[in-house]
Protein backbone atom coordinates (compact mmCIF):
# COMPACT_ATOMS: atom_id res chain seq x y z
CA UNK A 1 0.00 0.00 0.00
CA UNK A 2 1.82 3.62 -1.17
CA UNK A 3 0.11 7.23 -0.42
CA UNK A 4 2.26 8.64 -2.75
CA UNK A 5 1.39 10.87 -6.27
CA UNK A 6 2.31 13.25 -8.76
CA UNK A 7 1.03 14.57 -11.55
CA UNK A 8 1.97 13.24 -15.29
CA UNK A 9 2.32 16.46 -16.70
CA UNK A 10 5.62 16.80 -14.27
CA UNK A 11 7.24 13.86 -14.78
CA UNK A 12 8.93 12.23 -17.87
CA UNK A 13 7.41 9.40 -19.86
CA UNK A 14 10.69 7.63 -19.70
CA UNK A 15 10.86 7.92 -16.08
CA UNK A 16 6.65 6.66 -15.67
CA UNK A 17 7.01 4.14 -18.20
CA UNK A 18 10.10 2.15 -16.53
CA UNK A 19 8.50 2.47 -13.23
CA UNK A 20 5.38 0.82 -14.84
CA UNK A 21 7.56 -2.11 -16.32
CA UNK A 22 9.11 -2.79 -12.63
CA UNK A 23 5.24 -2.74 -11.17
CA UNK A 24 4.77 -5.58 -13.77
CA UNK A 25 7.56 -7.33 -13.21
CA UNK A 26 6.74 -6.97 -9.33
CA UNK A 27 2.82 -8.22 -10.01
CA UNK A 28 4.38 -11.44 -11.73
CA UNK A 29 6.38 -12.20 -8.22
CA UNK A 30 2.80 -12.71 -6.98
CA UNK A 31 2.87 -9.76 -5.23
CA UNK A 32 0.21 -7.09 -5.14
CA UNK A 33 0.56 -3.10 -5.62
CA UNK A 34 -1.77 -0.39 -4.26
CA UNK A 35 -1.94 2.82 -4.81
CA UNK A 36 -4.17 5.85 -3.18
CA UNK A 37 -6.11 7.34 -6.15
CA UNK A 38 -5.55 10.79 -4.60
CA UNK A 39 -7.20 13.67 -3.15
CA UNK A 40 -7.72 15.99 -5.56
CA UNK A 41 -11.07 14.46 -7.89
CA UNK A 42 -9.76 14.45 -11.36
CA UNK A 43 -7.29 17.10 -11.03
CA UNK A 44 -7.27 20.73 -13.34
CA UNK A 45 -4.11 21.98 -15.01
CA UNK A 46 -4.96 25.47 -16.93
CA UNK A 47 -2.62 26.19 -19.94
CA UNK A 48 -1.23 29.02 -20.76
CA UNK A 49 -4.01 30.23 -23.19
CA UNK A 50 -6.26 29.78 -20.96
CA UNK A 51 -7.57 25.94 -21.87
CA UNK A 52 -7.91 23.70 -19.04
CA UNK A 53 -7.48 19.57 -18.67
CA UNK A 54 -7.92 17.40 -16.03
CA UNK A 55 -4.82 16.54 -14.52
CA UNK A 56 -4.09 12.66 -13.95
CA UNK A 57 -2.08 11.17 -11.26
CA UNK A 58 1.21 8.72 -11.76
CA UNK A 59 1.55 6.41 -10.69
CA UNK A 60 -2.05 5.89 -9.81
CA UNK A 61 -2.60 6.00 -13.97
CA UNK A 62 0.22 3.00 -14.02
CA UNK A 63 -0.48 -0.90 -14.14
CA UNK A 64 -0.91 -0.82 -10.44
CA UNK A 65 -4.42 -1.46 -7.95
CA UNK A 66 -5.52 2.05 -7.65
CA UNK A 67 -8.16 2.90 -4.64
CA UNK A 68 -10.43 5.45 -4.65
CA UNK A 69 -12.52 7.09 -1.14
CA UNK A 70 -15.88 6.69 -0.05
CA UNK A 71 -18.08 7.95 2.66
CA UNK A 72 -21.14 7.40 4.06
CA UNK A 73 -24.11 9.64 2.99
CA UNK A 74 -24.96 11.00 6.48
CA UNK A 75 -23.56 12.11 9.65
CA UNK A 76 -23.71 9.24 12.19
CA UNK A 77 -25.28 6.38 9.85
CA UNK A 78 -24.06 3.82 7.58
CA UNK A 79 -26.75 3.62 6.04
CA UNK A 80 -25.49 4.27 2.41
CA UNK A 81 -22.30 5.15 0.93
CA UNK A 82 -21.06 7.75 -1.84
CA UNK A 83 -18.34 8.66 -3.67
CA UNK A 84 -15.97 11.35 -1.67
CA UNK A 85 -16.19 14.51 -3.48
CA UNK A 86 -12.40 14.63 -3.40
CA UNK A 87 -11.08 11.31 -4.26
CA UNK A 88 -8.80 11.14 -7.30
CA UNK A 89 -9.89 9.19 -11.03
CA UNK A 90 -9.71 9.58 -14.57
CA UNK A 91 -7.60 8.47 -17.51
CA UNK A 92 -3.84 8.58 -17.96
CA UNK A 93 -2.28 10.82 -20.93
CA UNK A 94 0.58 8.24 -20.56
CA UNK A 95 -0.42 4.61 -20.68
CA UNK A 96 -2.83 3.16 -22.82
CA UNK A 97 -6.17 1.61 -21.27
CA UNK A 98 -5.46 -2.30 -20.88
CA UNK A 99 -8.08 -5.09 -22.63
CA UNK A 100 -9.47 -5.71 -18.73
CA UNK A 101 -10.94 -2.38 -18.70
CA UNK A 102 -12.13 -1.95 -22.17
CA UNK A 103 -15.65 -3.40 -22.35
CA UNK A 104 -16.42 -2.26 -18.67
CA UNK A 105 -14.94 1.47 -19.18
CA UNK A 106 -16.84 1.50 -22.75
CA UNK A 107 -20.31 0.70 -20.83
CA UNK A 108 -19.87 4.08 -18.61
CA UNK A 109 -18.77 5.99 -21.17
CA UNK A 110 -22.10 4.94 -23.18
CA UNK A 111 -24.37 4.98 -20.91
CA UNK A 112 -23.53 7.76 -18.28
CA UNK A 113 -25.57 11.09 -18.74
CA UNK A 114 -24.15 14.50 -18.16
CA UNK A 115 -20.27 13.43 -18.45
CA UNK A 116 -18.39 16.53 -18.85
CA UNK A 117 -16.68 17.13 -22.55
CA UNK A 118 -14.43 14.70 -23.56
CA UNK A 119 -11.86 17.35 -24.96
CA UNK A 120 -10.65 17.46 -20.81
CA UNK A 121 -10.04 13.84 -20.88
CA UNK A 122 -8.14 10.87 -22.72
CA UNK A 123 -10.62 8.00 -23.11
CA UNK A 124 -8.75 5.94 -24.48
CA UNK A 125 -6.11 6.14 -21.39
CA UNK A 126 -6.06 3.48 -18.67
CA UNK A 127 -9.05 4.71 -16.23
CA UNK A 128 -8.54 4.92 -12.84
CA UNK A 129 -9.43 3.85 -9.91
CA UNK A 130 -10.25 0.44 -9.79
CA UNK A 131 -11.60 -0.41 -6.45
CA UNK A 132 -12.39 1.99 -3.51
CA UNK A 133 -13.08 1.98 0.41
CA UNK A 134 -14.01 4.36 3.01
CA UNK A 135 -11.89 7.43 3.24
CA UNK A 136 -13.65 9.82 5.50
CA UNK A 137 -14.44 10.36 9.17
CA UNK A 138 -11.49 7.70 8.97
CA UNK A 139 -10.32 6.74 13.04
CA UNK A 140 -6.64 5.65 13.49
CA UNK A 141 -5.35 5.52 16.68
CA UNK A 142 -1.37 7.47 17.41
CA UNK A 143 0.22 7.44 20.48
CA UNK A 144 -2.28 5.98 22.21
CA UNK A 145 -5.09 8.73 20.71
CA UNK A 146 -8.03 8.31 19.27
CA UNK A 147 -7.81 10.80 15.72
CA UNK A 148 -10.20 11.44 12.99
CA UNK A 149 -8.49 11.31 9.40
CA UNK A 150 -9.66 11.80 5.55
CA UNK A 151 -7.94 10.48 2.17
CA UNK A 152 -7.71 8.09 -0.20
CA UNK A 153 -4.40 7.39 1.97
CA UNK A 154 -6.61 5.63 4.44
CA UNK A 155 -8.37 3.87 1.94
CA UNK A 156 -5.64 2.22 -0.17
CA UNK A 157 -3.99 -0.16 3.20
CA UNK A 158 -7.68 -0.70 4.20
CA UNK A 159 -8.26 -2.55 0.47
CA UNK A 160 -4.35 -3.98 1.02
CA UNK A 161 -5.13 -5.20 4.23
CA UNK A 162 -8.55 -7.03 2.68
CA UNK A 163 -5.88 -8.49 0.36
CA UNK A 164 -3.57 -9.43 3.13
CA UNK A 165 -5.98 -11.47 4.55
CA UNK A 166 -7.51 -13.37 1.41
CA UNK A 167 -3.65 -14.21 0.67
CA UNK A 168 -3.01 -15.53 3.90
CA UNK A 169 -6.49 -17.63 3.54
CA UNK A 170 -5.26 -18.98 -0.13
CA UNK A 171 -1.90 -19.82 1.03
CA UNK A 172 -2.97 -21.74 3.67
CA UNK A 173 -5.30 -24.37 1.46
CA UNK A 174 -1.91 -24.39 -0.96
CA UNK A 175 -3.08 -21.61 -3.29
CA UNK A 176 -0.66 -19.08 -4.75
CA UNK A 177 -1.03 -15.19 -3.71
CA UNK A 178 -3.24 -12.90 -5.74
CA UNK A 179 -0.56 -10.56 -7.31
CA UNK A 180 -1.79 -8.31 -9.86
CA UNK A 181 -5.16 -7.42 -9.00
CA UNK A 182 -6.50 -5.87 -11.82
CA UNK A 183 -7.78 -8.62 -14.31
CA UNK A 184 -9.69 -10.47 -11.94
CA UNK A 185 -11.43 -7.51 -10.54
CA UNK A 186 -12.53 -6.19 -14.02
CA UNK A 187 -13.53 -10.50 -14.60
CA UNK A 188 -15.59 -10.56 -11.45
CA UNK A 189 -17.71 -7.46 -11.27
CA UNK A 190 -20.56 -9.19 -9.19
CA UNK A 191 -18.73 -9.78 -6.25
CA UNK A 192 -18.58 -6.33 -5.58
CA UNK A 193 -20.43 -3.58 -3.96
CA UNK A 194 -21.46 -1.16 -6.29
CA UNK A 195 -21.31 2.60 -4.82
CA UNK A 196 -23.52 4.74 -7.39
CA UNK A 197 -23.95 7.90 -5.25
CA UNK A 198 -21.47 10.91 -5.52
CA UNK A 199 -21.59 15.04 -6.29
CA UNK A 200 -20.73 15.37 -9.96
CA UNK A 201 -19.40 18.68 -9.28
CA UNK A 202 -16.85 19.61 -10.30
CA UNK A 203 -15.14 16.56 -11.42
CA UNK A 204 -15.48 12.71 -12.89
CA UNK A 205 -16.74 11.29 -9.81
CA UNK A 206 -19.84 8.57 -9.97
CA UNK A 207 -22.64 7.19 -12.62
CA UNK A 208 -24.25 3.50 -12.47
CA UNK A 209 -21.95 1.29 -14.00
CA UNK A 210 -20.00 -1.00 -13.01
CA UNK A 211 -17.09 1.18 -12.78
CA UNK A 212 -16.72 4.92 -12.49
CA UNK A 213 -13.92 7.03 -12.75
CA UNK A 214 -13.99 8.02 -8.38
CA UNK A 215 -15.32 4.90 -6.81
CA UNK A 216 -15.99 1.41 -7.84
CA UNK A 217 -15.88 -1.78 -5.50
CA UNK A 218 -16.53 -1.92 -2.03
CA UNK A 219 -16.79 0.60 0.84
CA UNK A 220 -16.25 -0.49 4.48
CA UNK A 221 -20.15 -0.84 5.04
CA UNK A 222 -20.52 -4.07 2.98
CA UNK A 223 -17.47 -5.00 0.90
CA UNK A 224 -17.61 -7.53 -0.95
CA UNK A 225 -20.64 -9.64 -1.35
CA UNK A 226 -21.17 -13.34 0.26
CA UNK A 227 -17.73 -13.65 2.08
CA UNK A 228 -16.19 -16.52 2.87
CA UNK A 229 -13.84 -14.74 5.41
CA UNK A 230 -14.47 -11.87 7.38
CA UNK A 231 -13.58 -9.26 10.01
CA UNK A 232 -14.93 -6.86 12.36
CA UNK A 233 -13.68 -3.35 13.28
CA UNK A 234 -14.54 -2.60 17.05
CA UNK A 235 -18.55 -3.10 16.37
CA UNK A 236 -18.39 -0.54 13.63
CA UNK A 237 -19.00 -2.45 10.34
CA UNK A 238 -17.68 -5.60 9.18
CA UNK A 239 -15.80 -6.41 5.84
CA UNK A 240 -16.47 -9.02 3.62
CA UNK A 241 -14.04 -10.68 1.71
CA UNK A 242 -14.57 -13.06 -1.40
CA UNK A 243 -11.39 -13.06 -3.43
CA UNK A 244 -11.98 -16.39 -4.63
CA UNK A 245 -9.58 -18.19 -1.79
CA UNK A 246 -10.93 -21.65 -3.57
CA UNK A 247 -10.32 -20.89 -7.15
CA UNK A 248 -7.49 -21.16 -9.06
Amino acid sequence: SVSYGDHERTLSVEYMRRVNVEFQKIGVRGISVLFASGDDGAGCHRFDDESYTFEPDFPASSLCTTVGGTMFTGLFTDANEKGNDISGGGFSNVFSMPKYQMETIAGYLNTTANLPDRKYYNTSGRAYPDVSAMSDDFWIIINRLLMNVAGTSAACPTVAGMVSLANDARLNVGKPALGFLNPFIYQNPDMFFDVTLGDPQPVLLVGRSRWVPCIRWMGCRNGLRDSQLSTSSEGCFKIKLKLEIESN
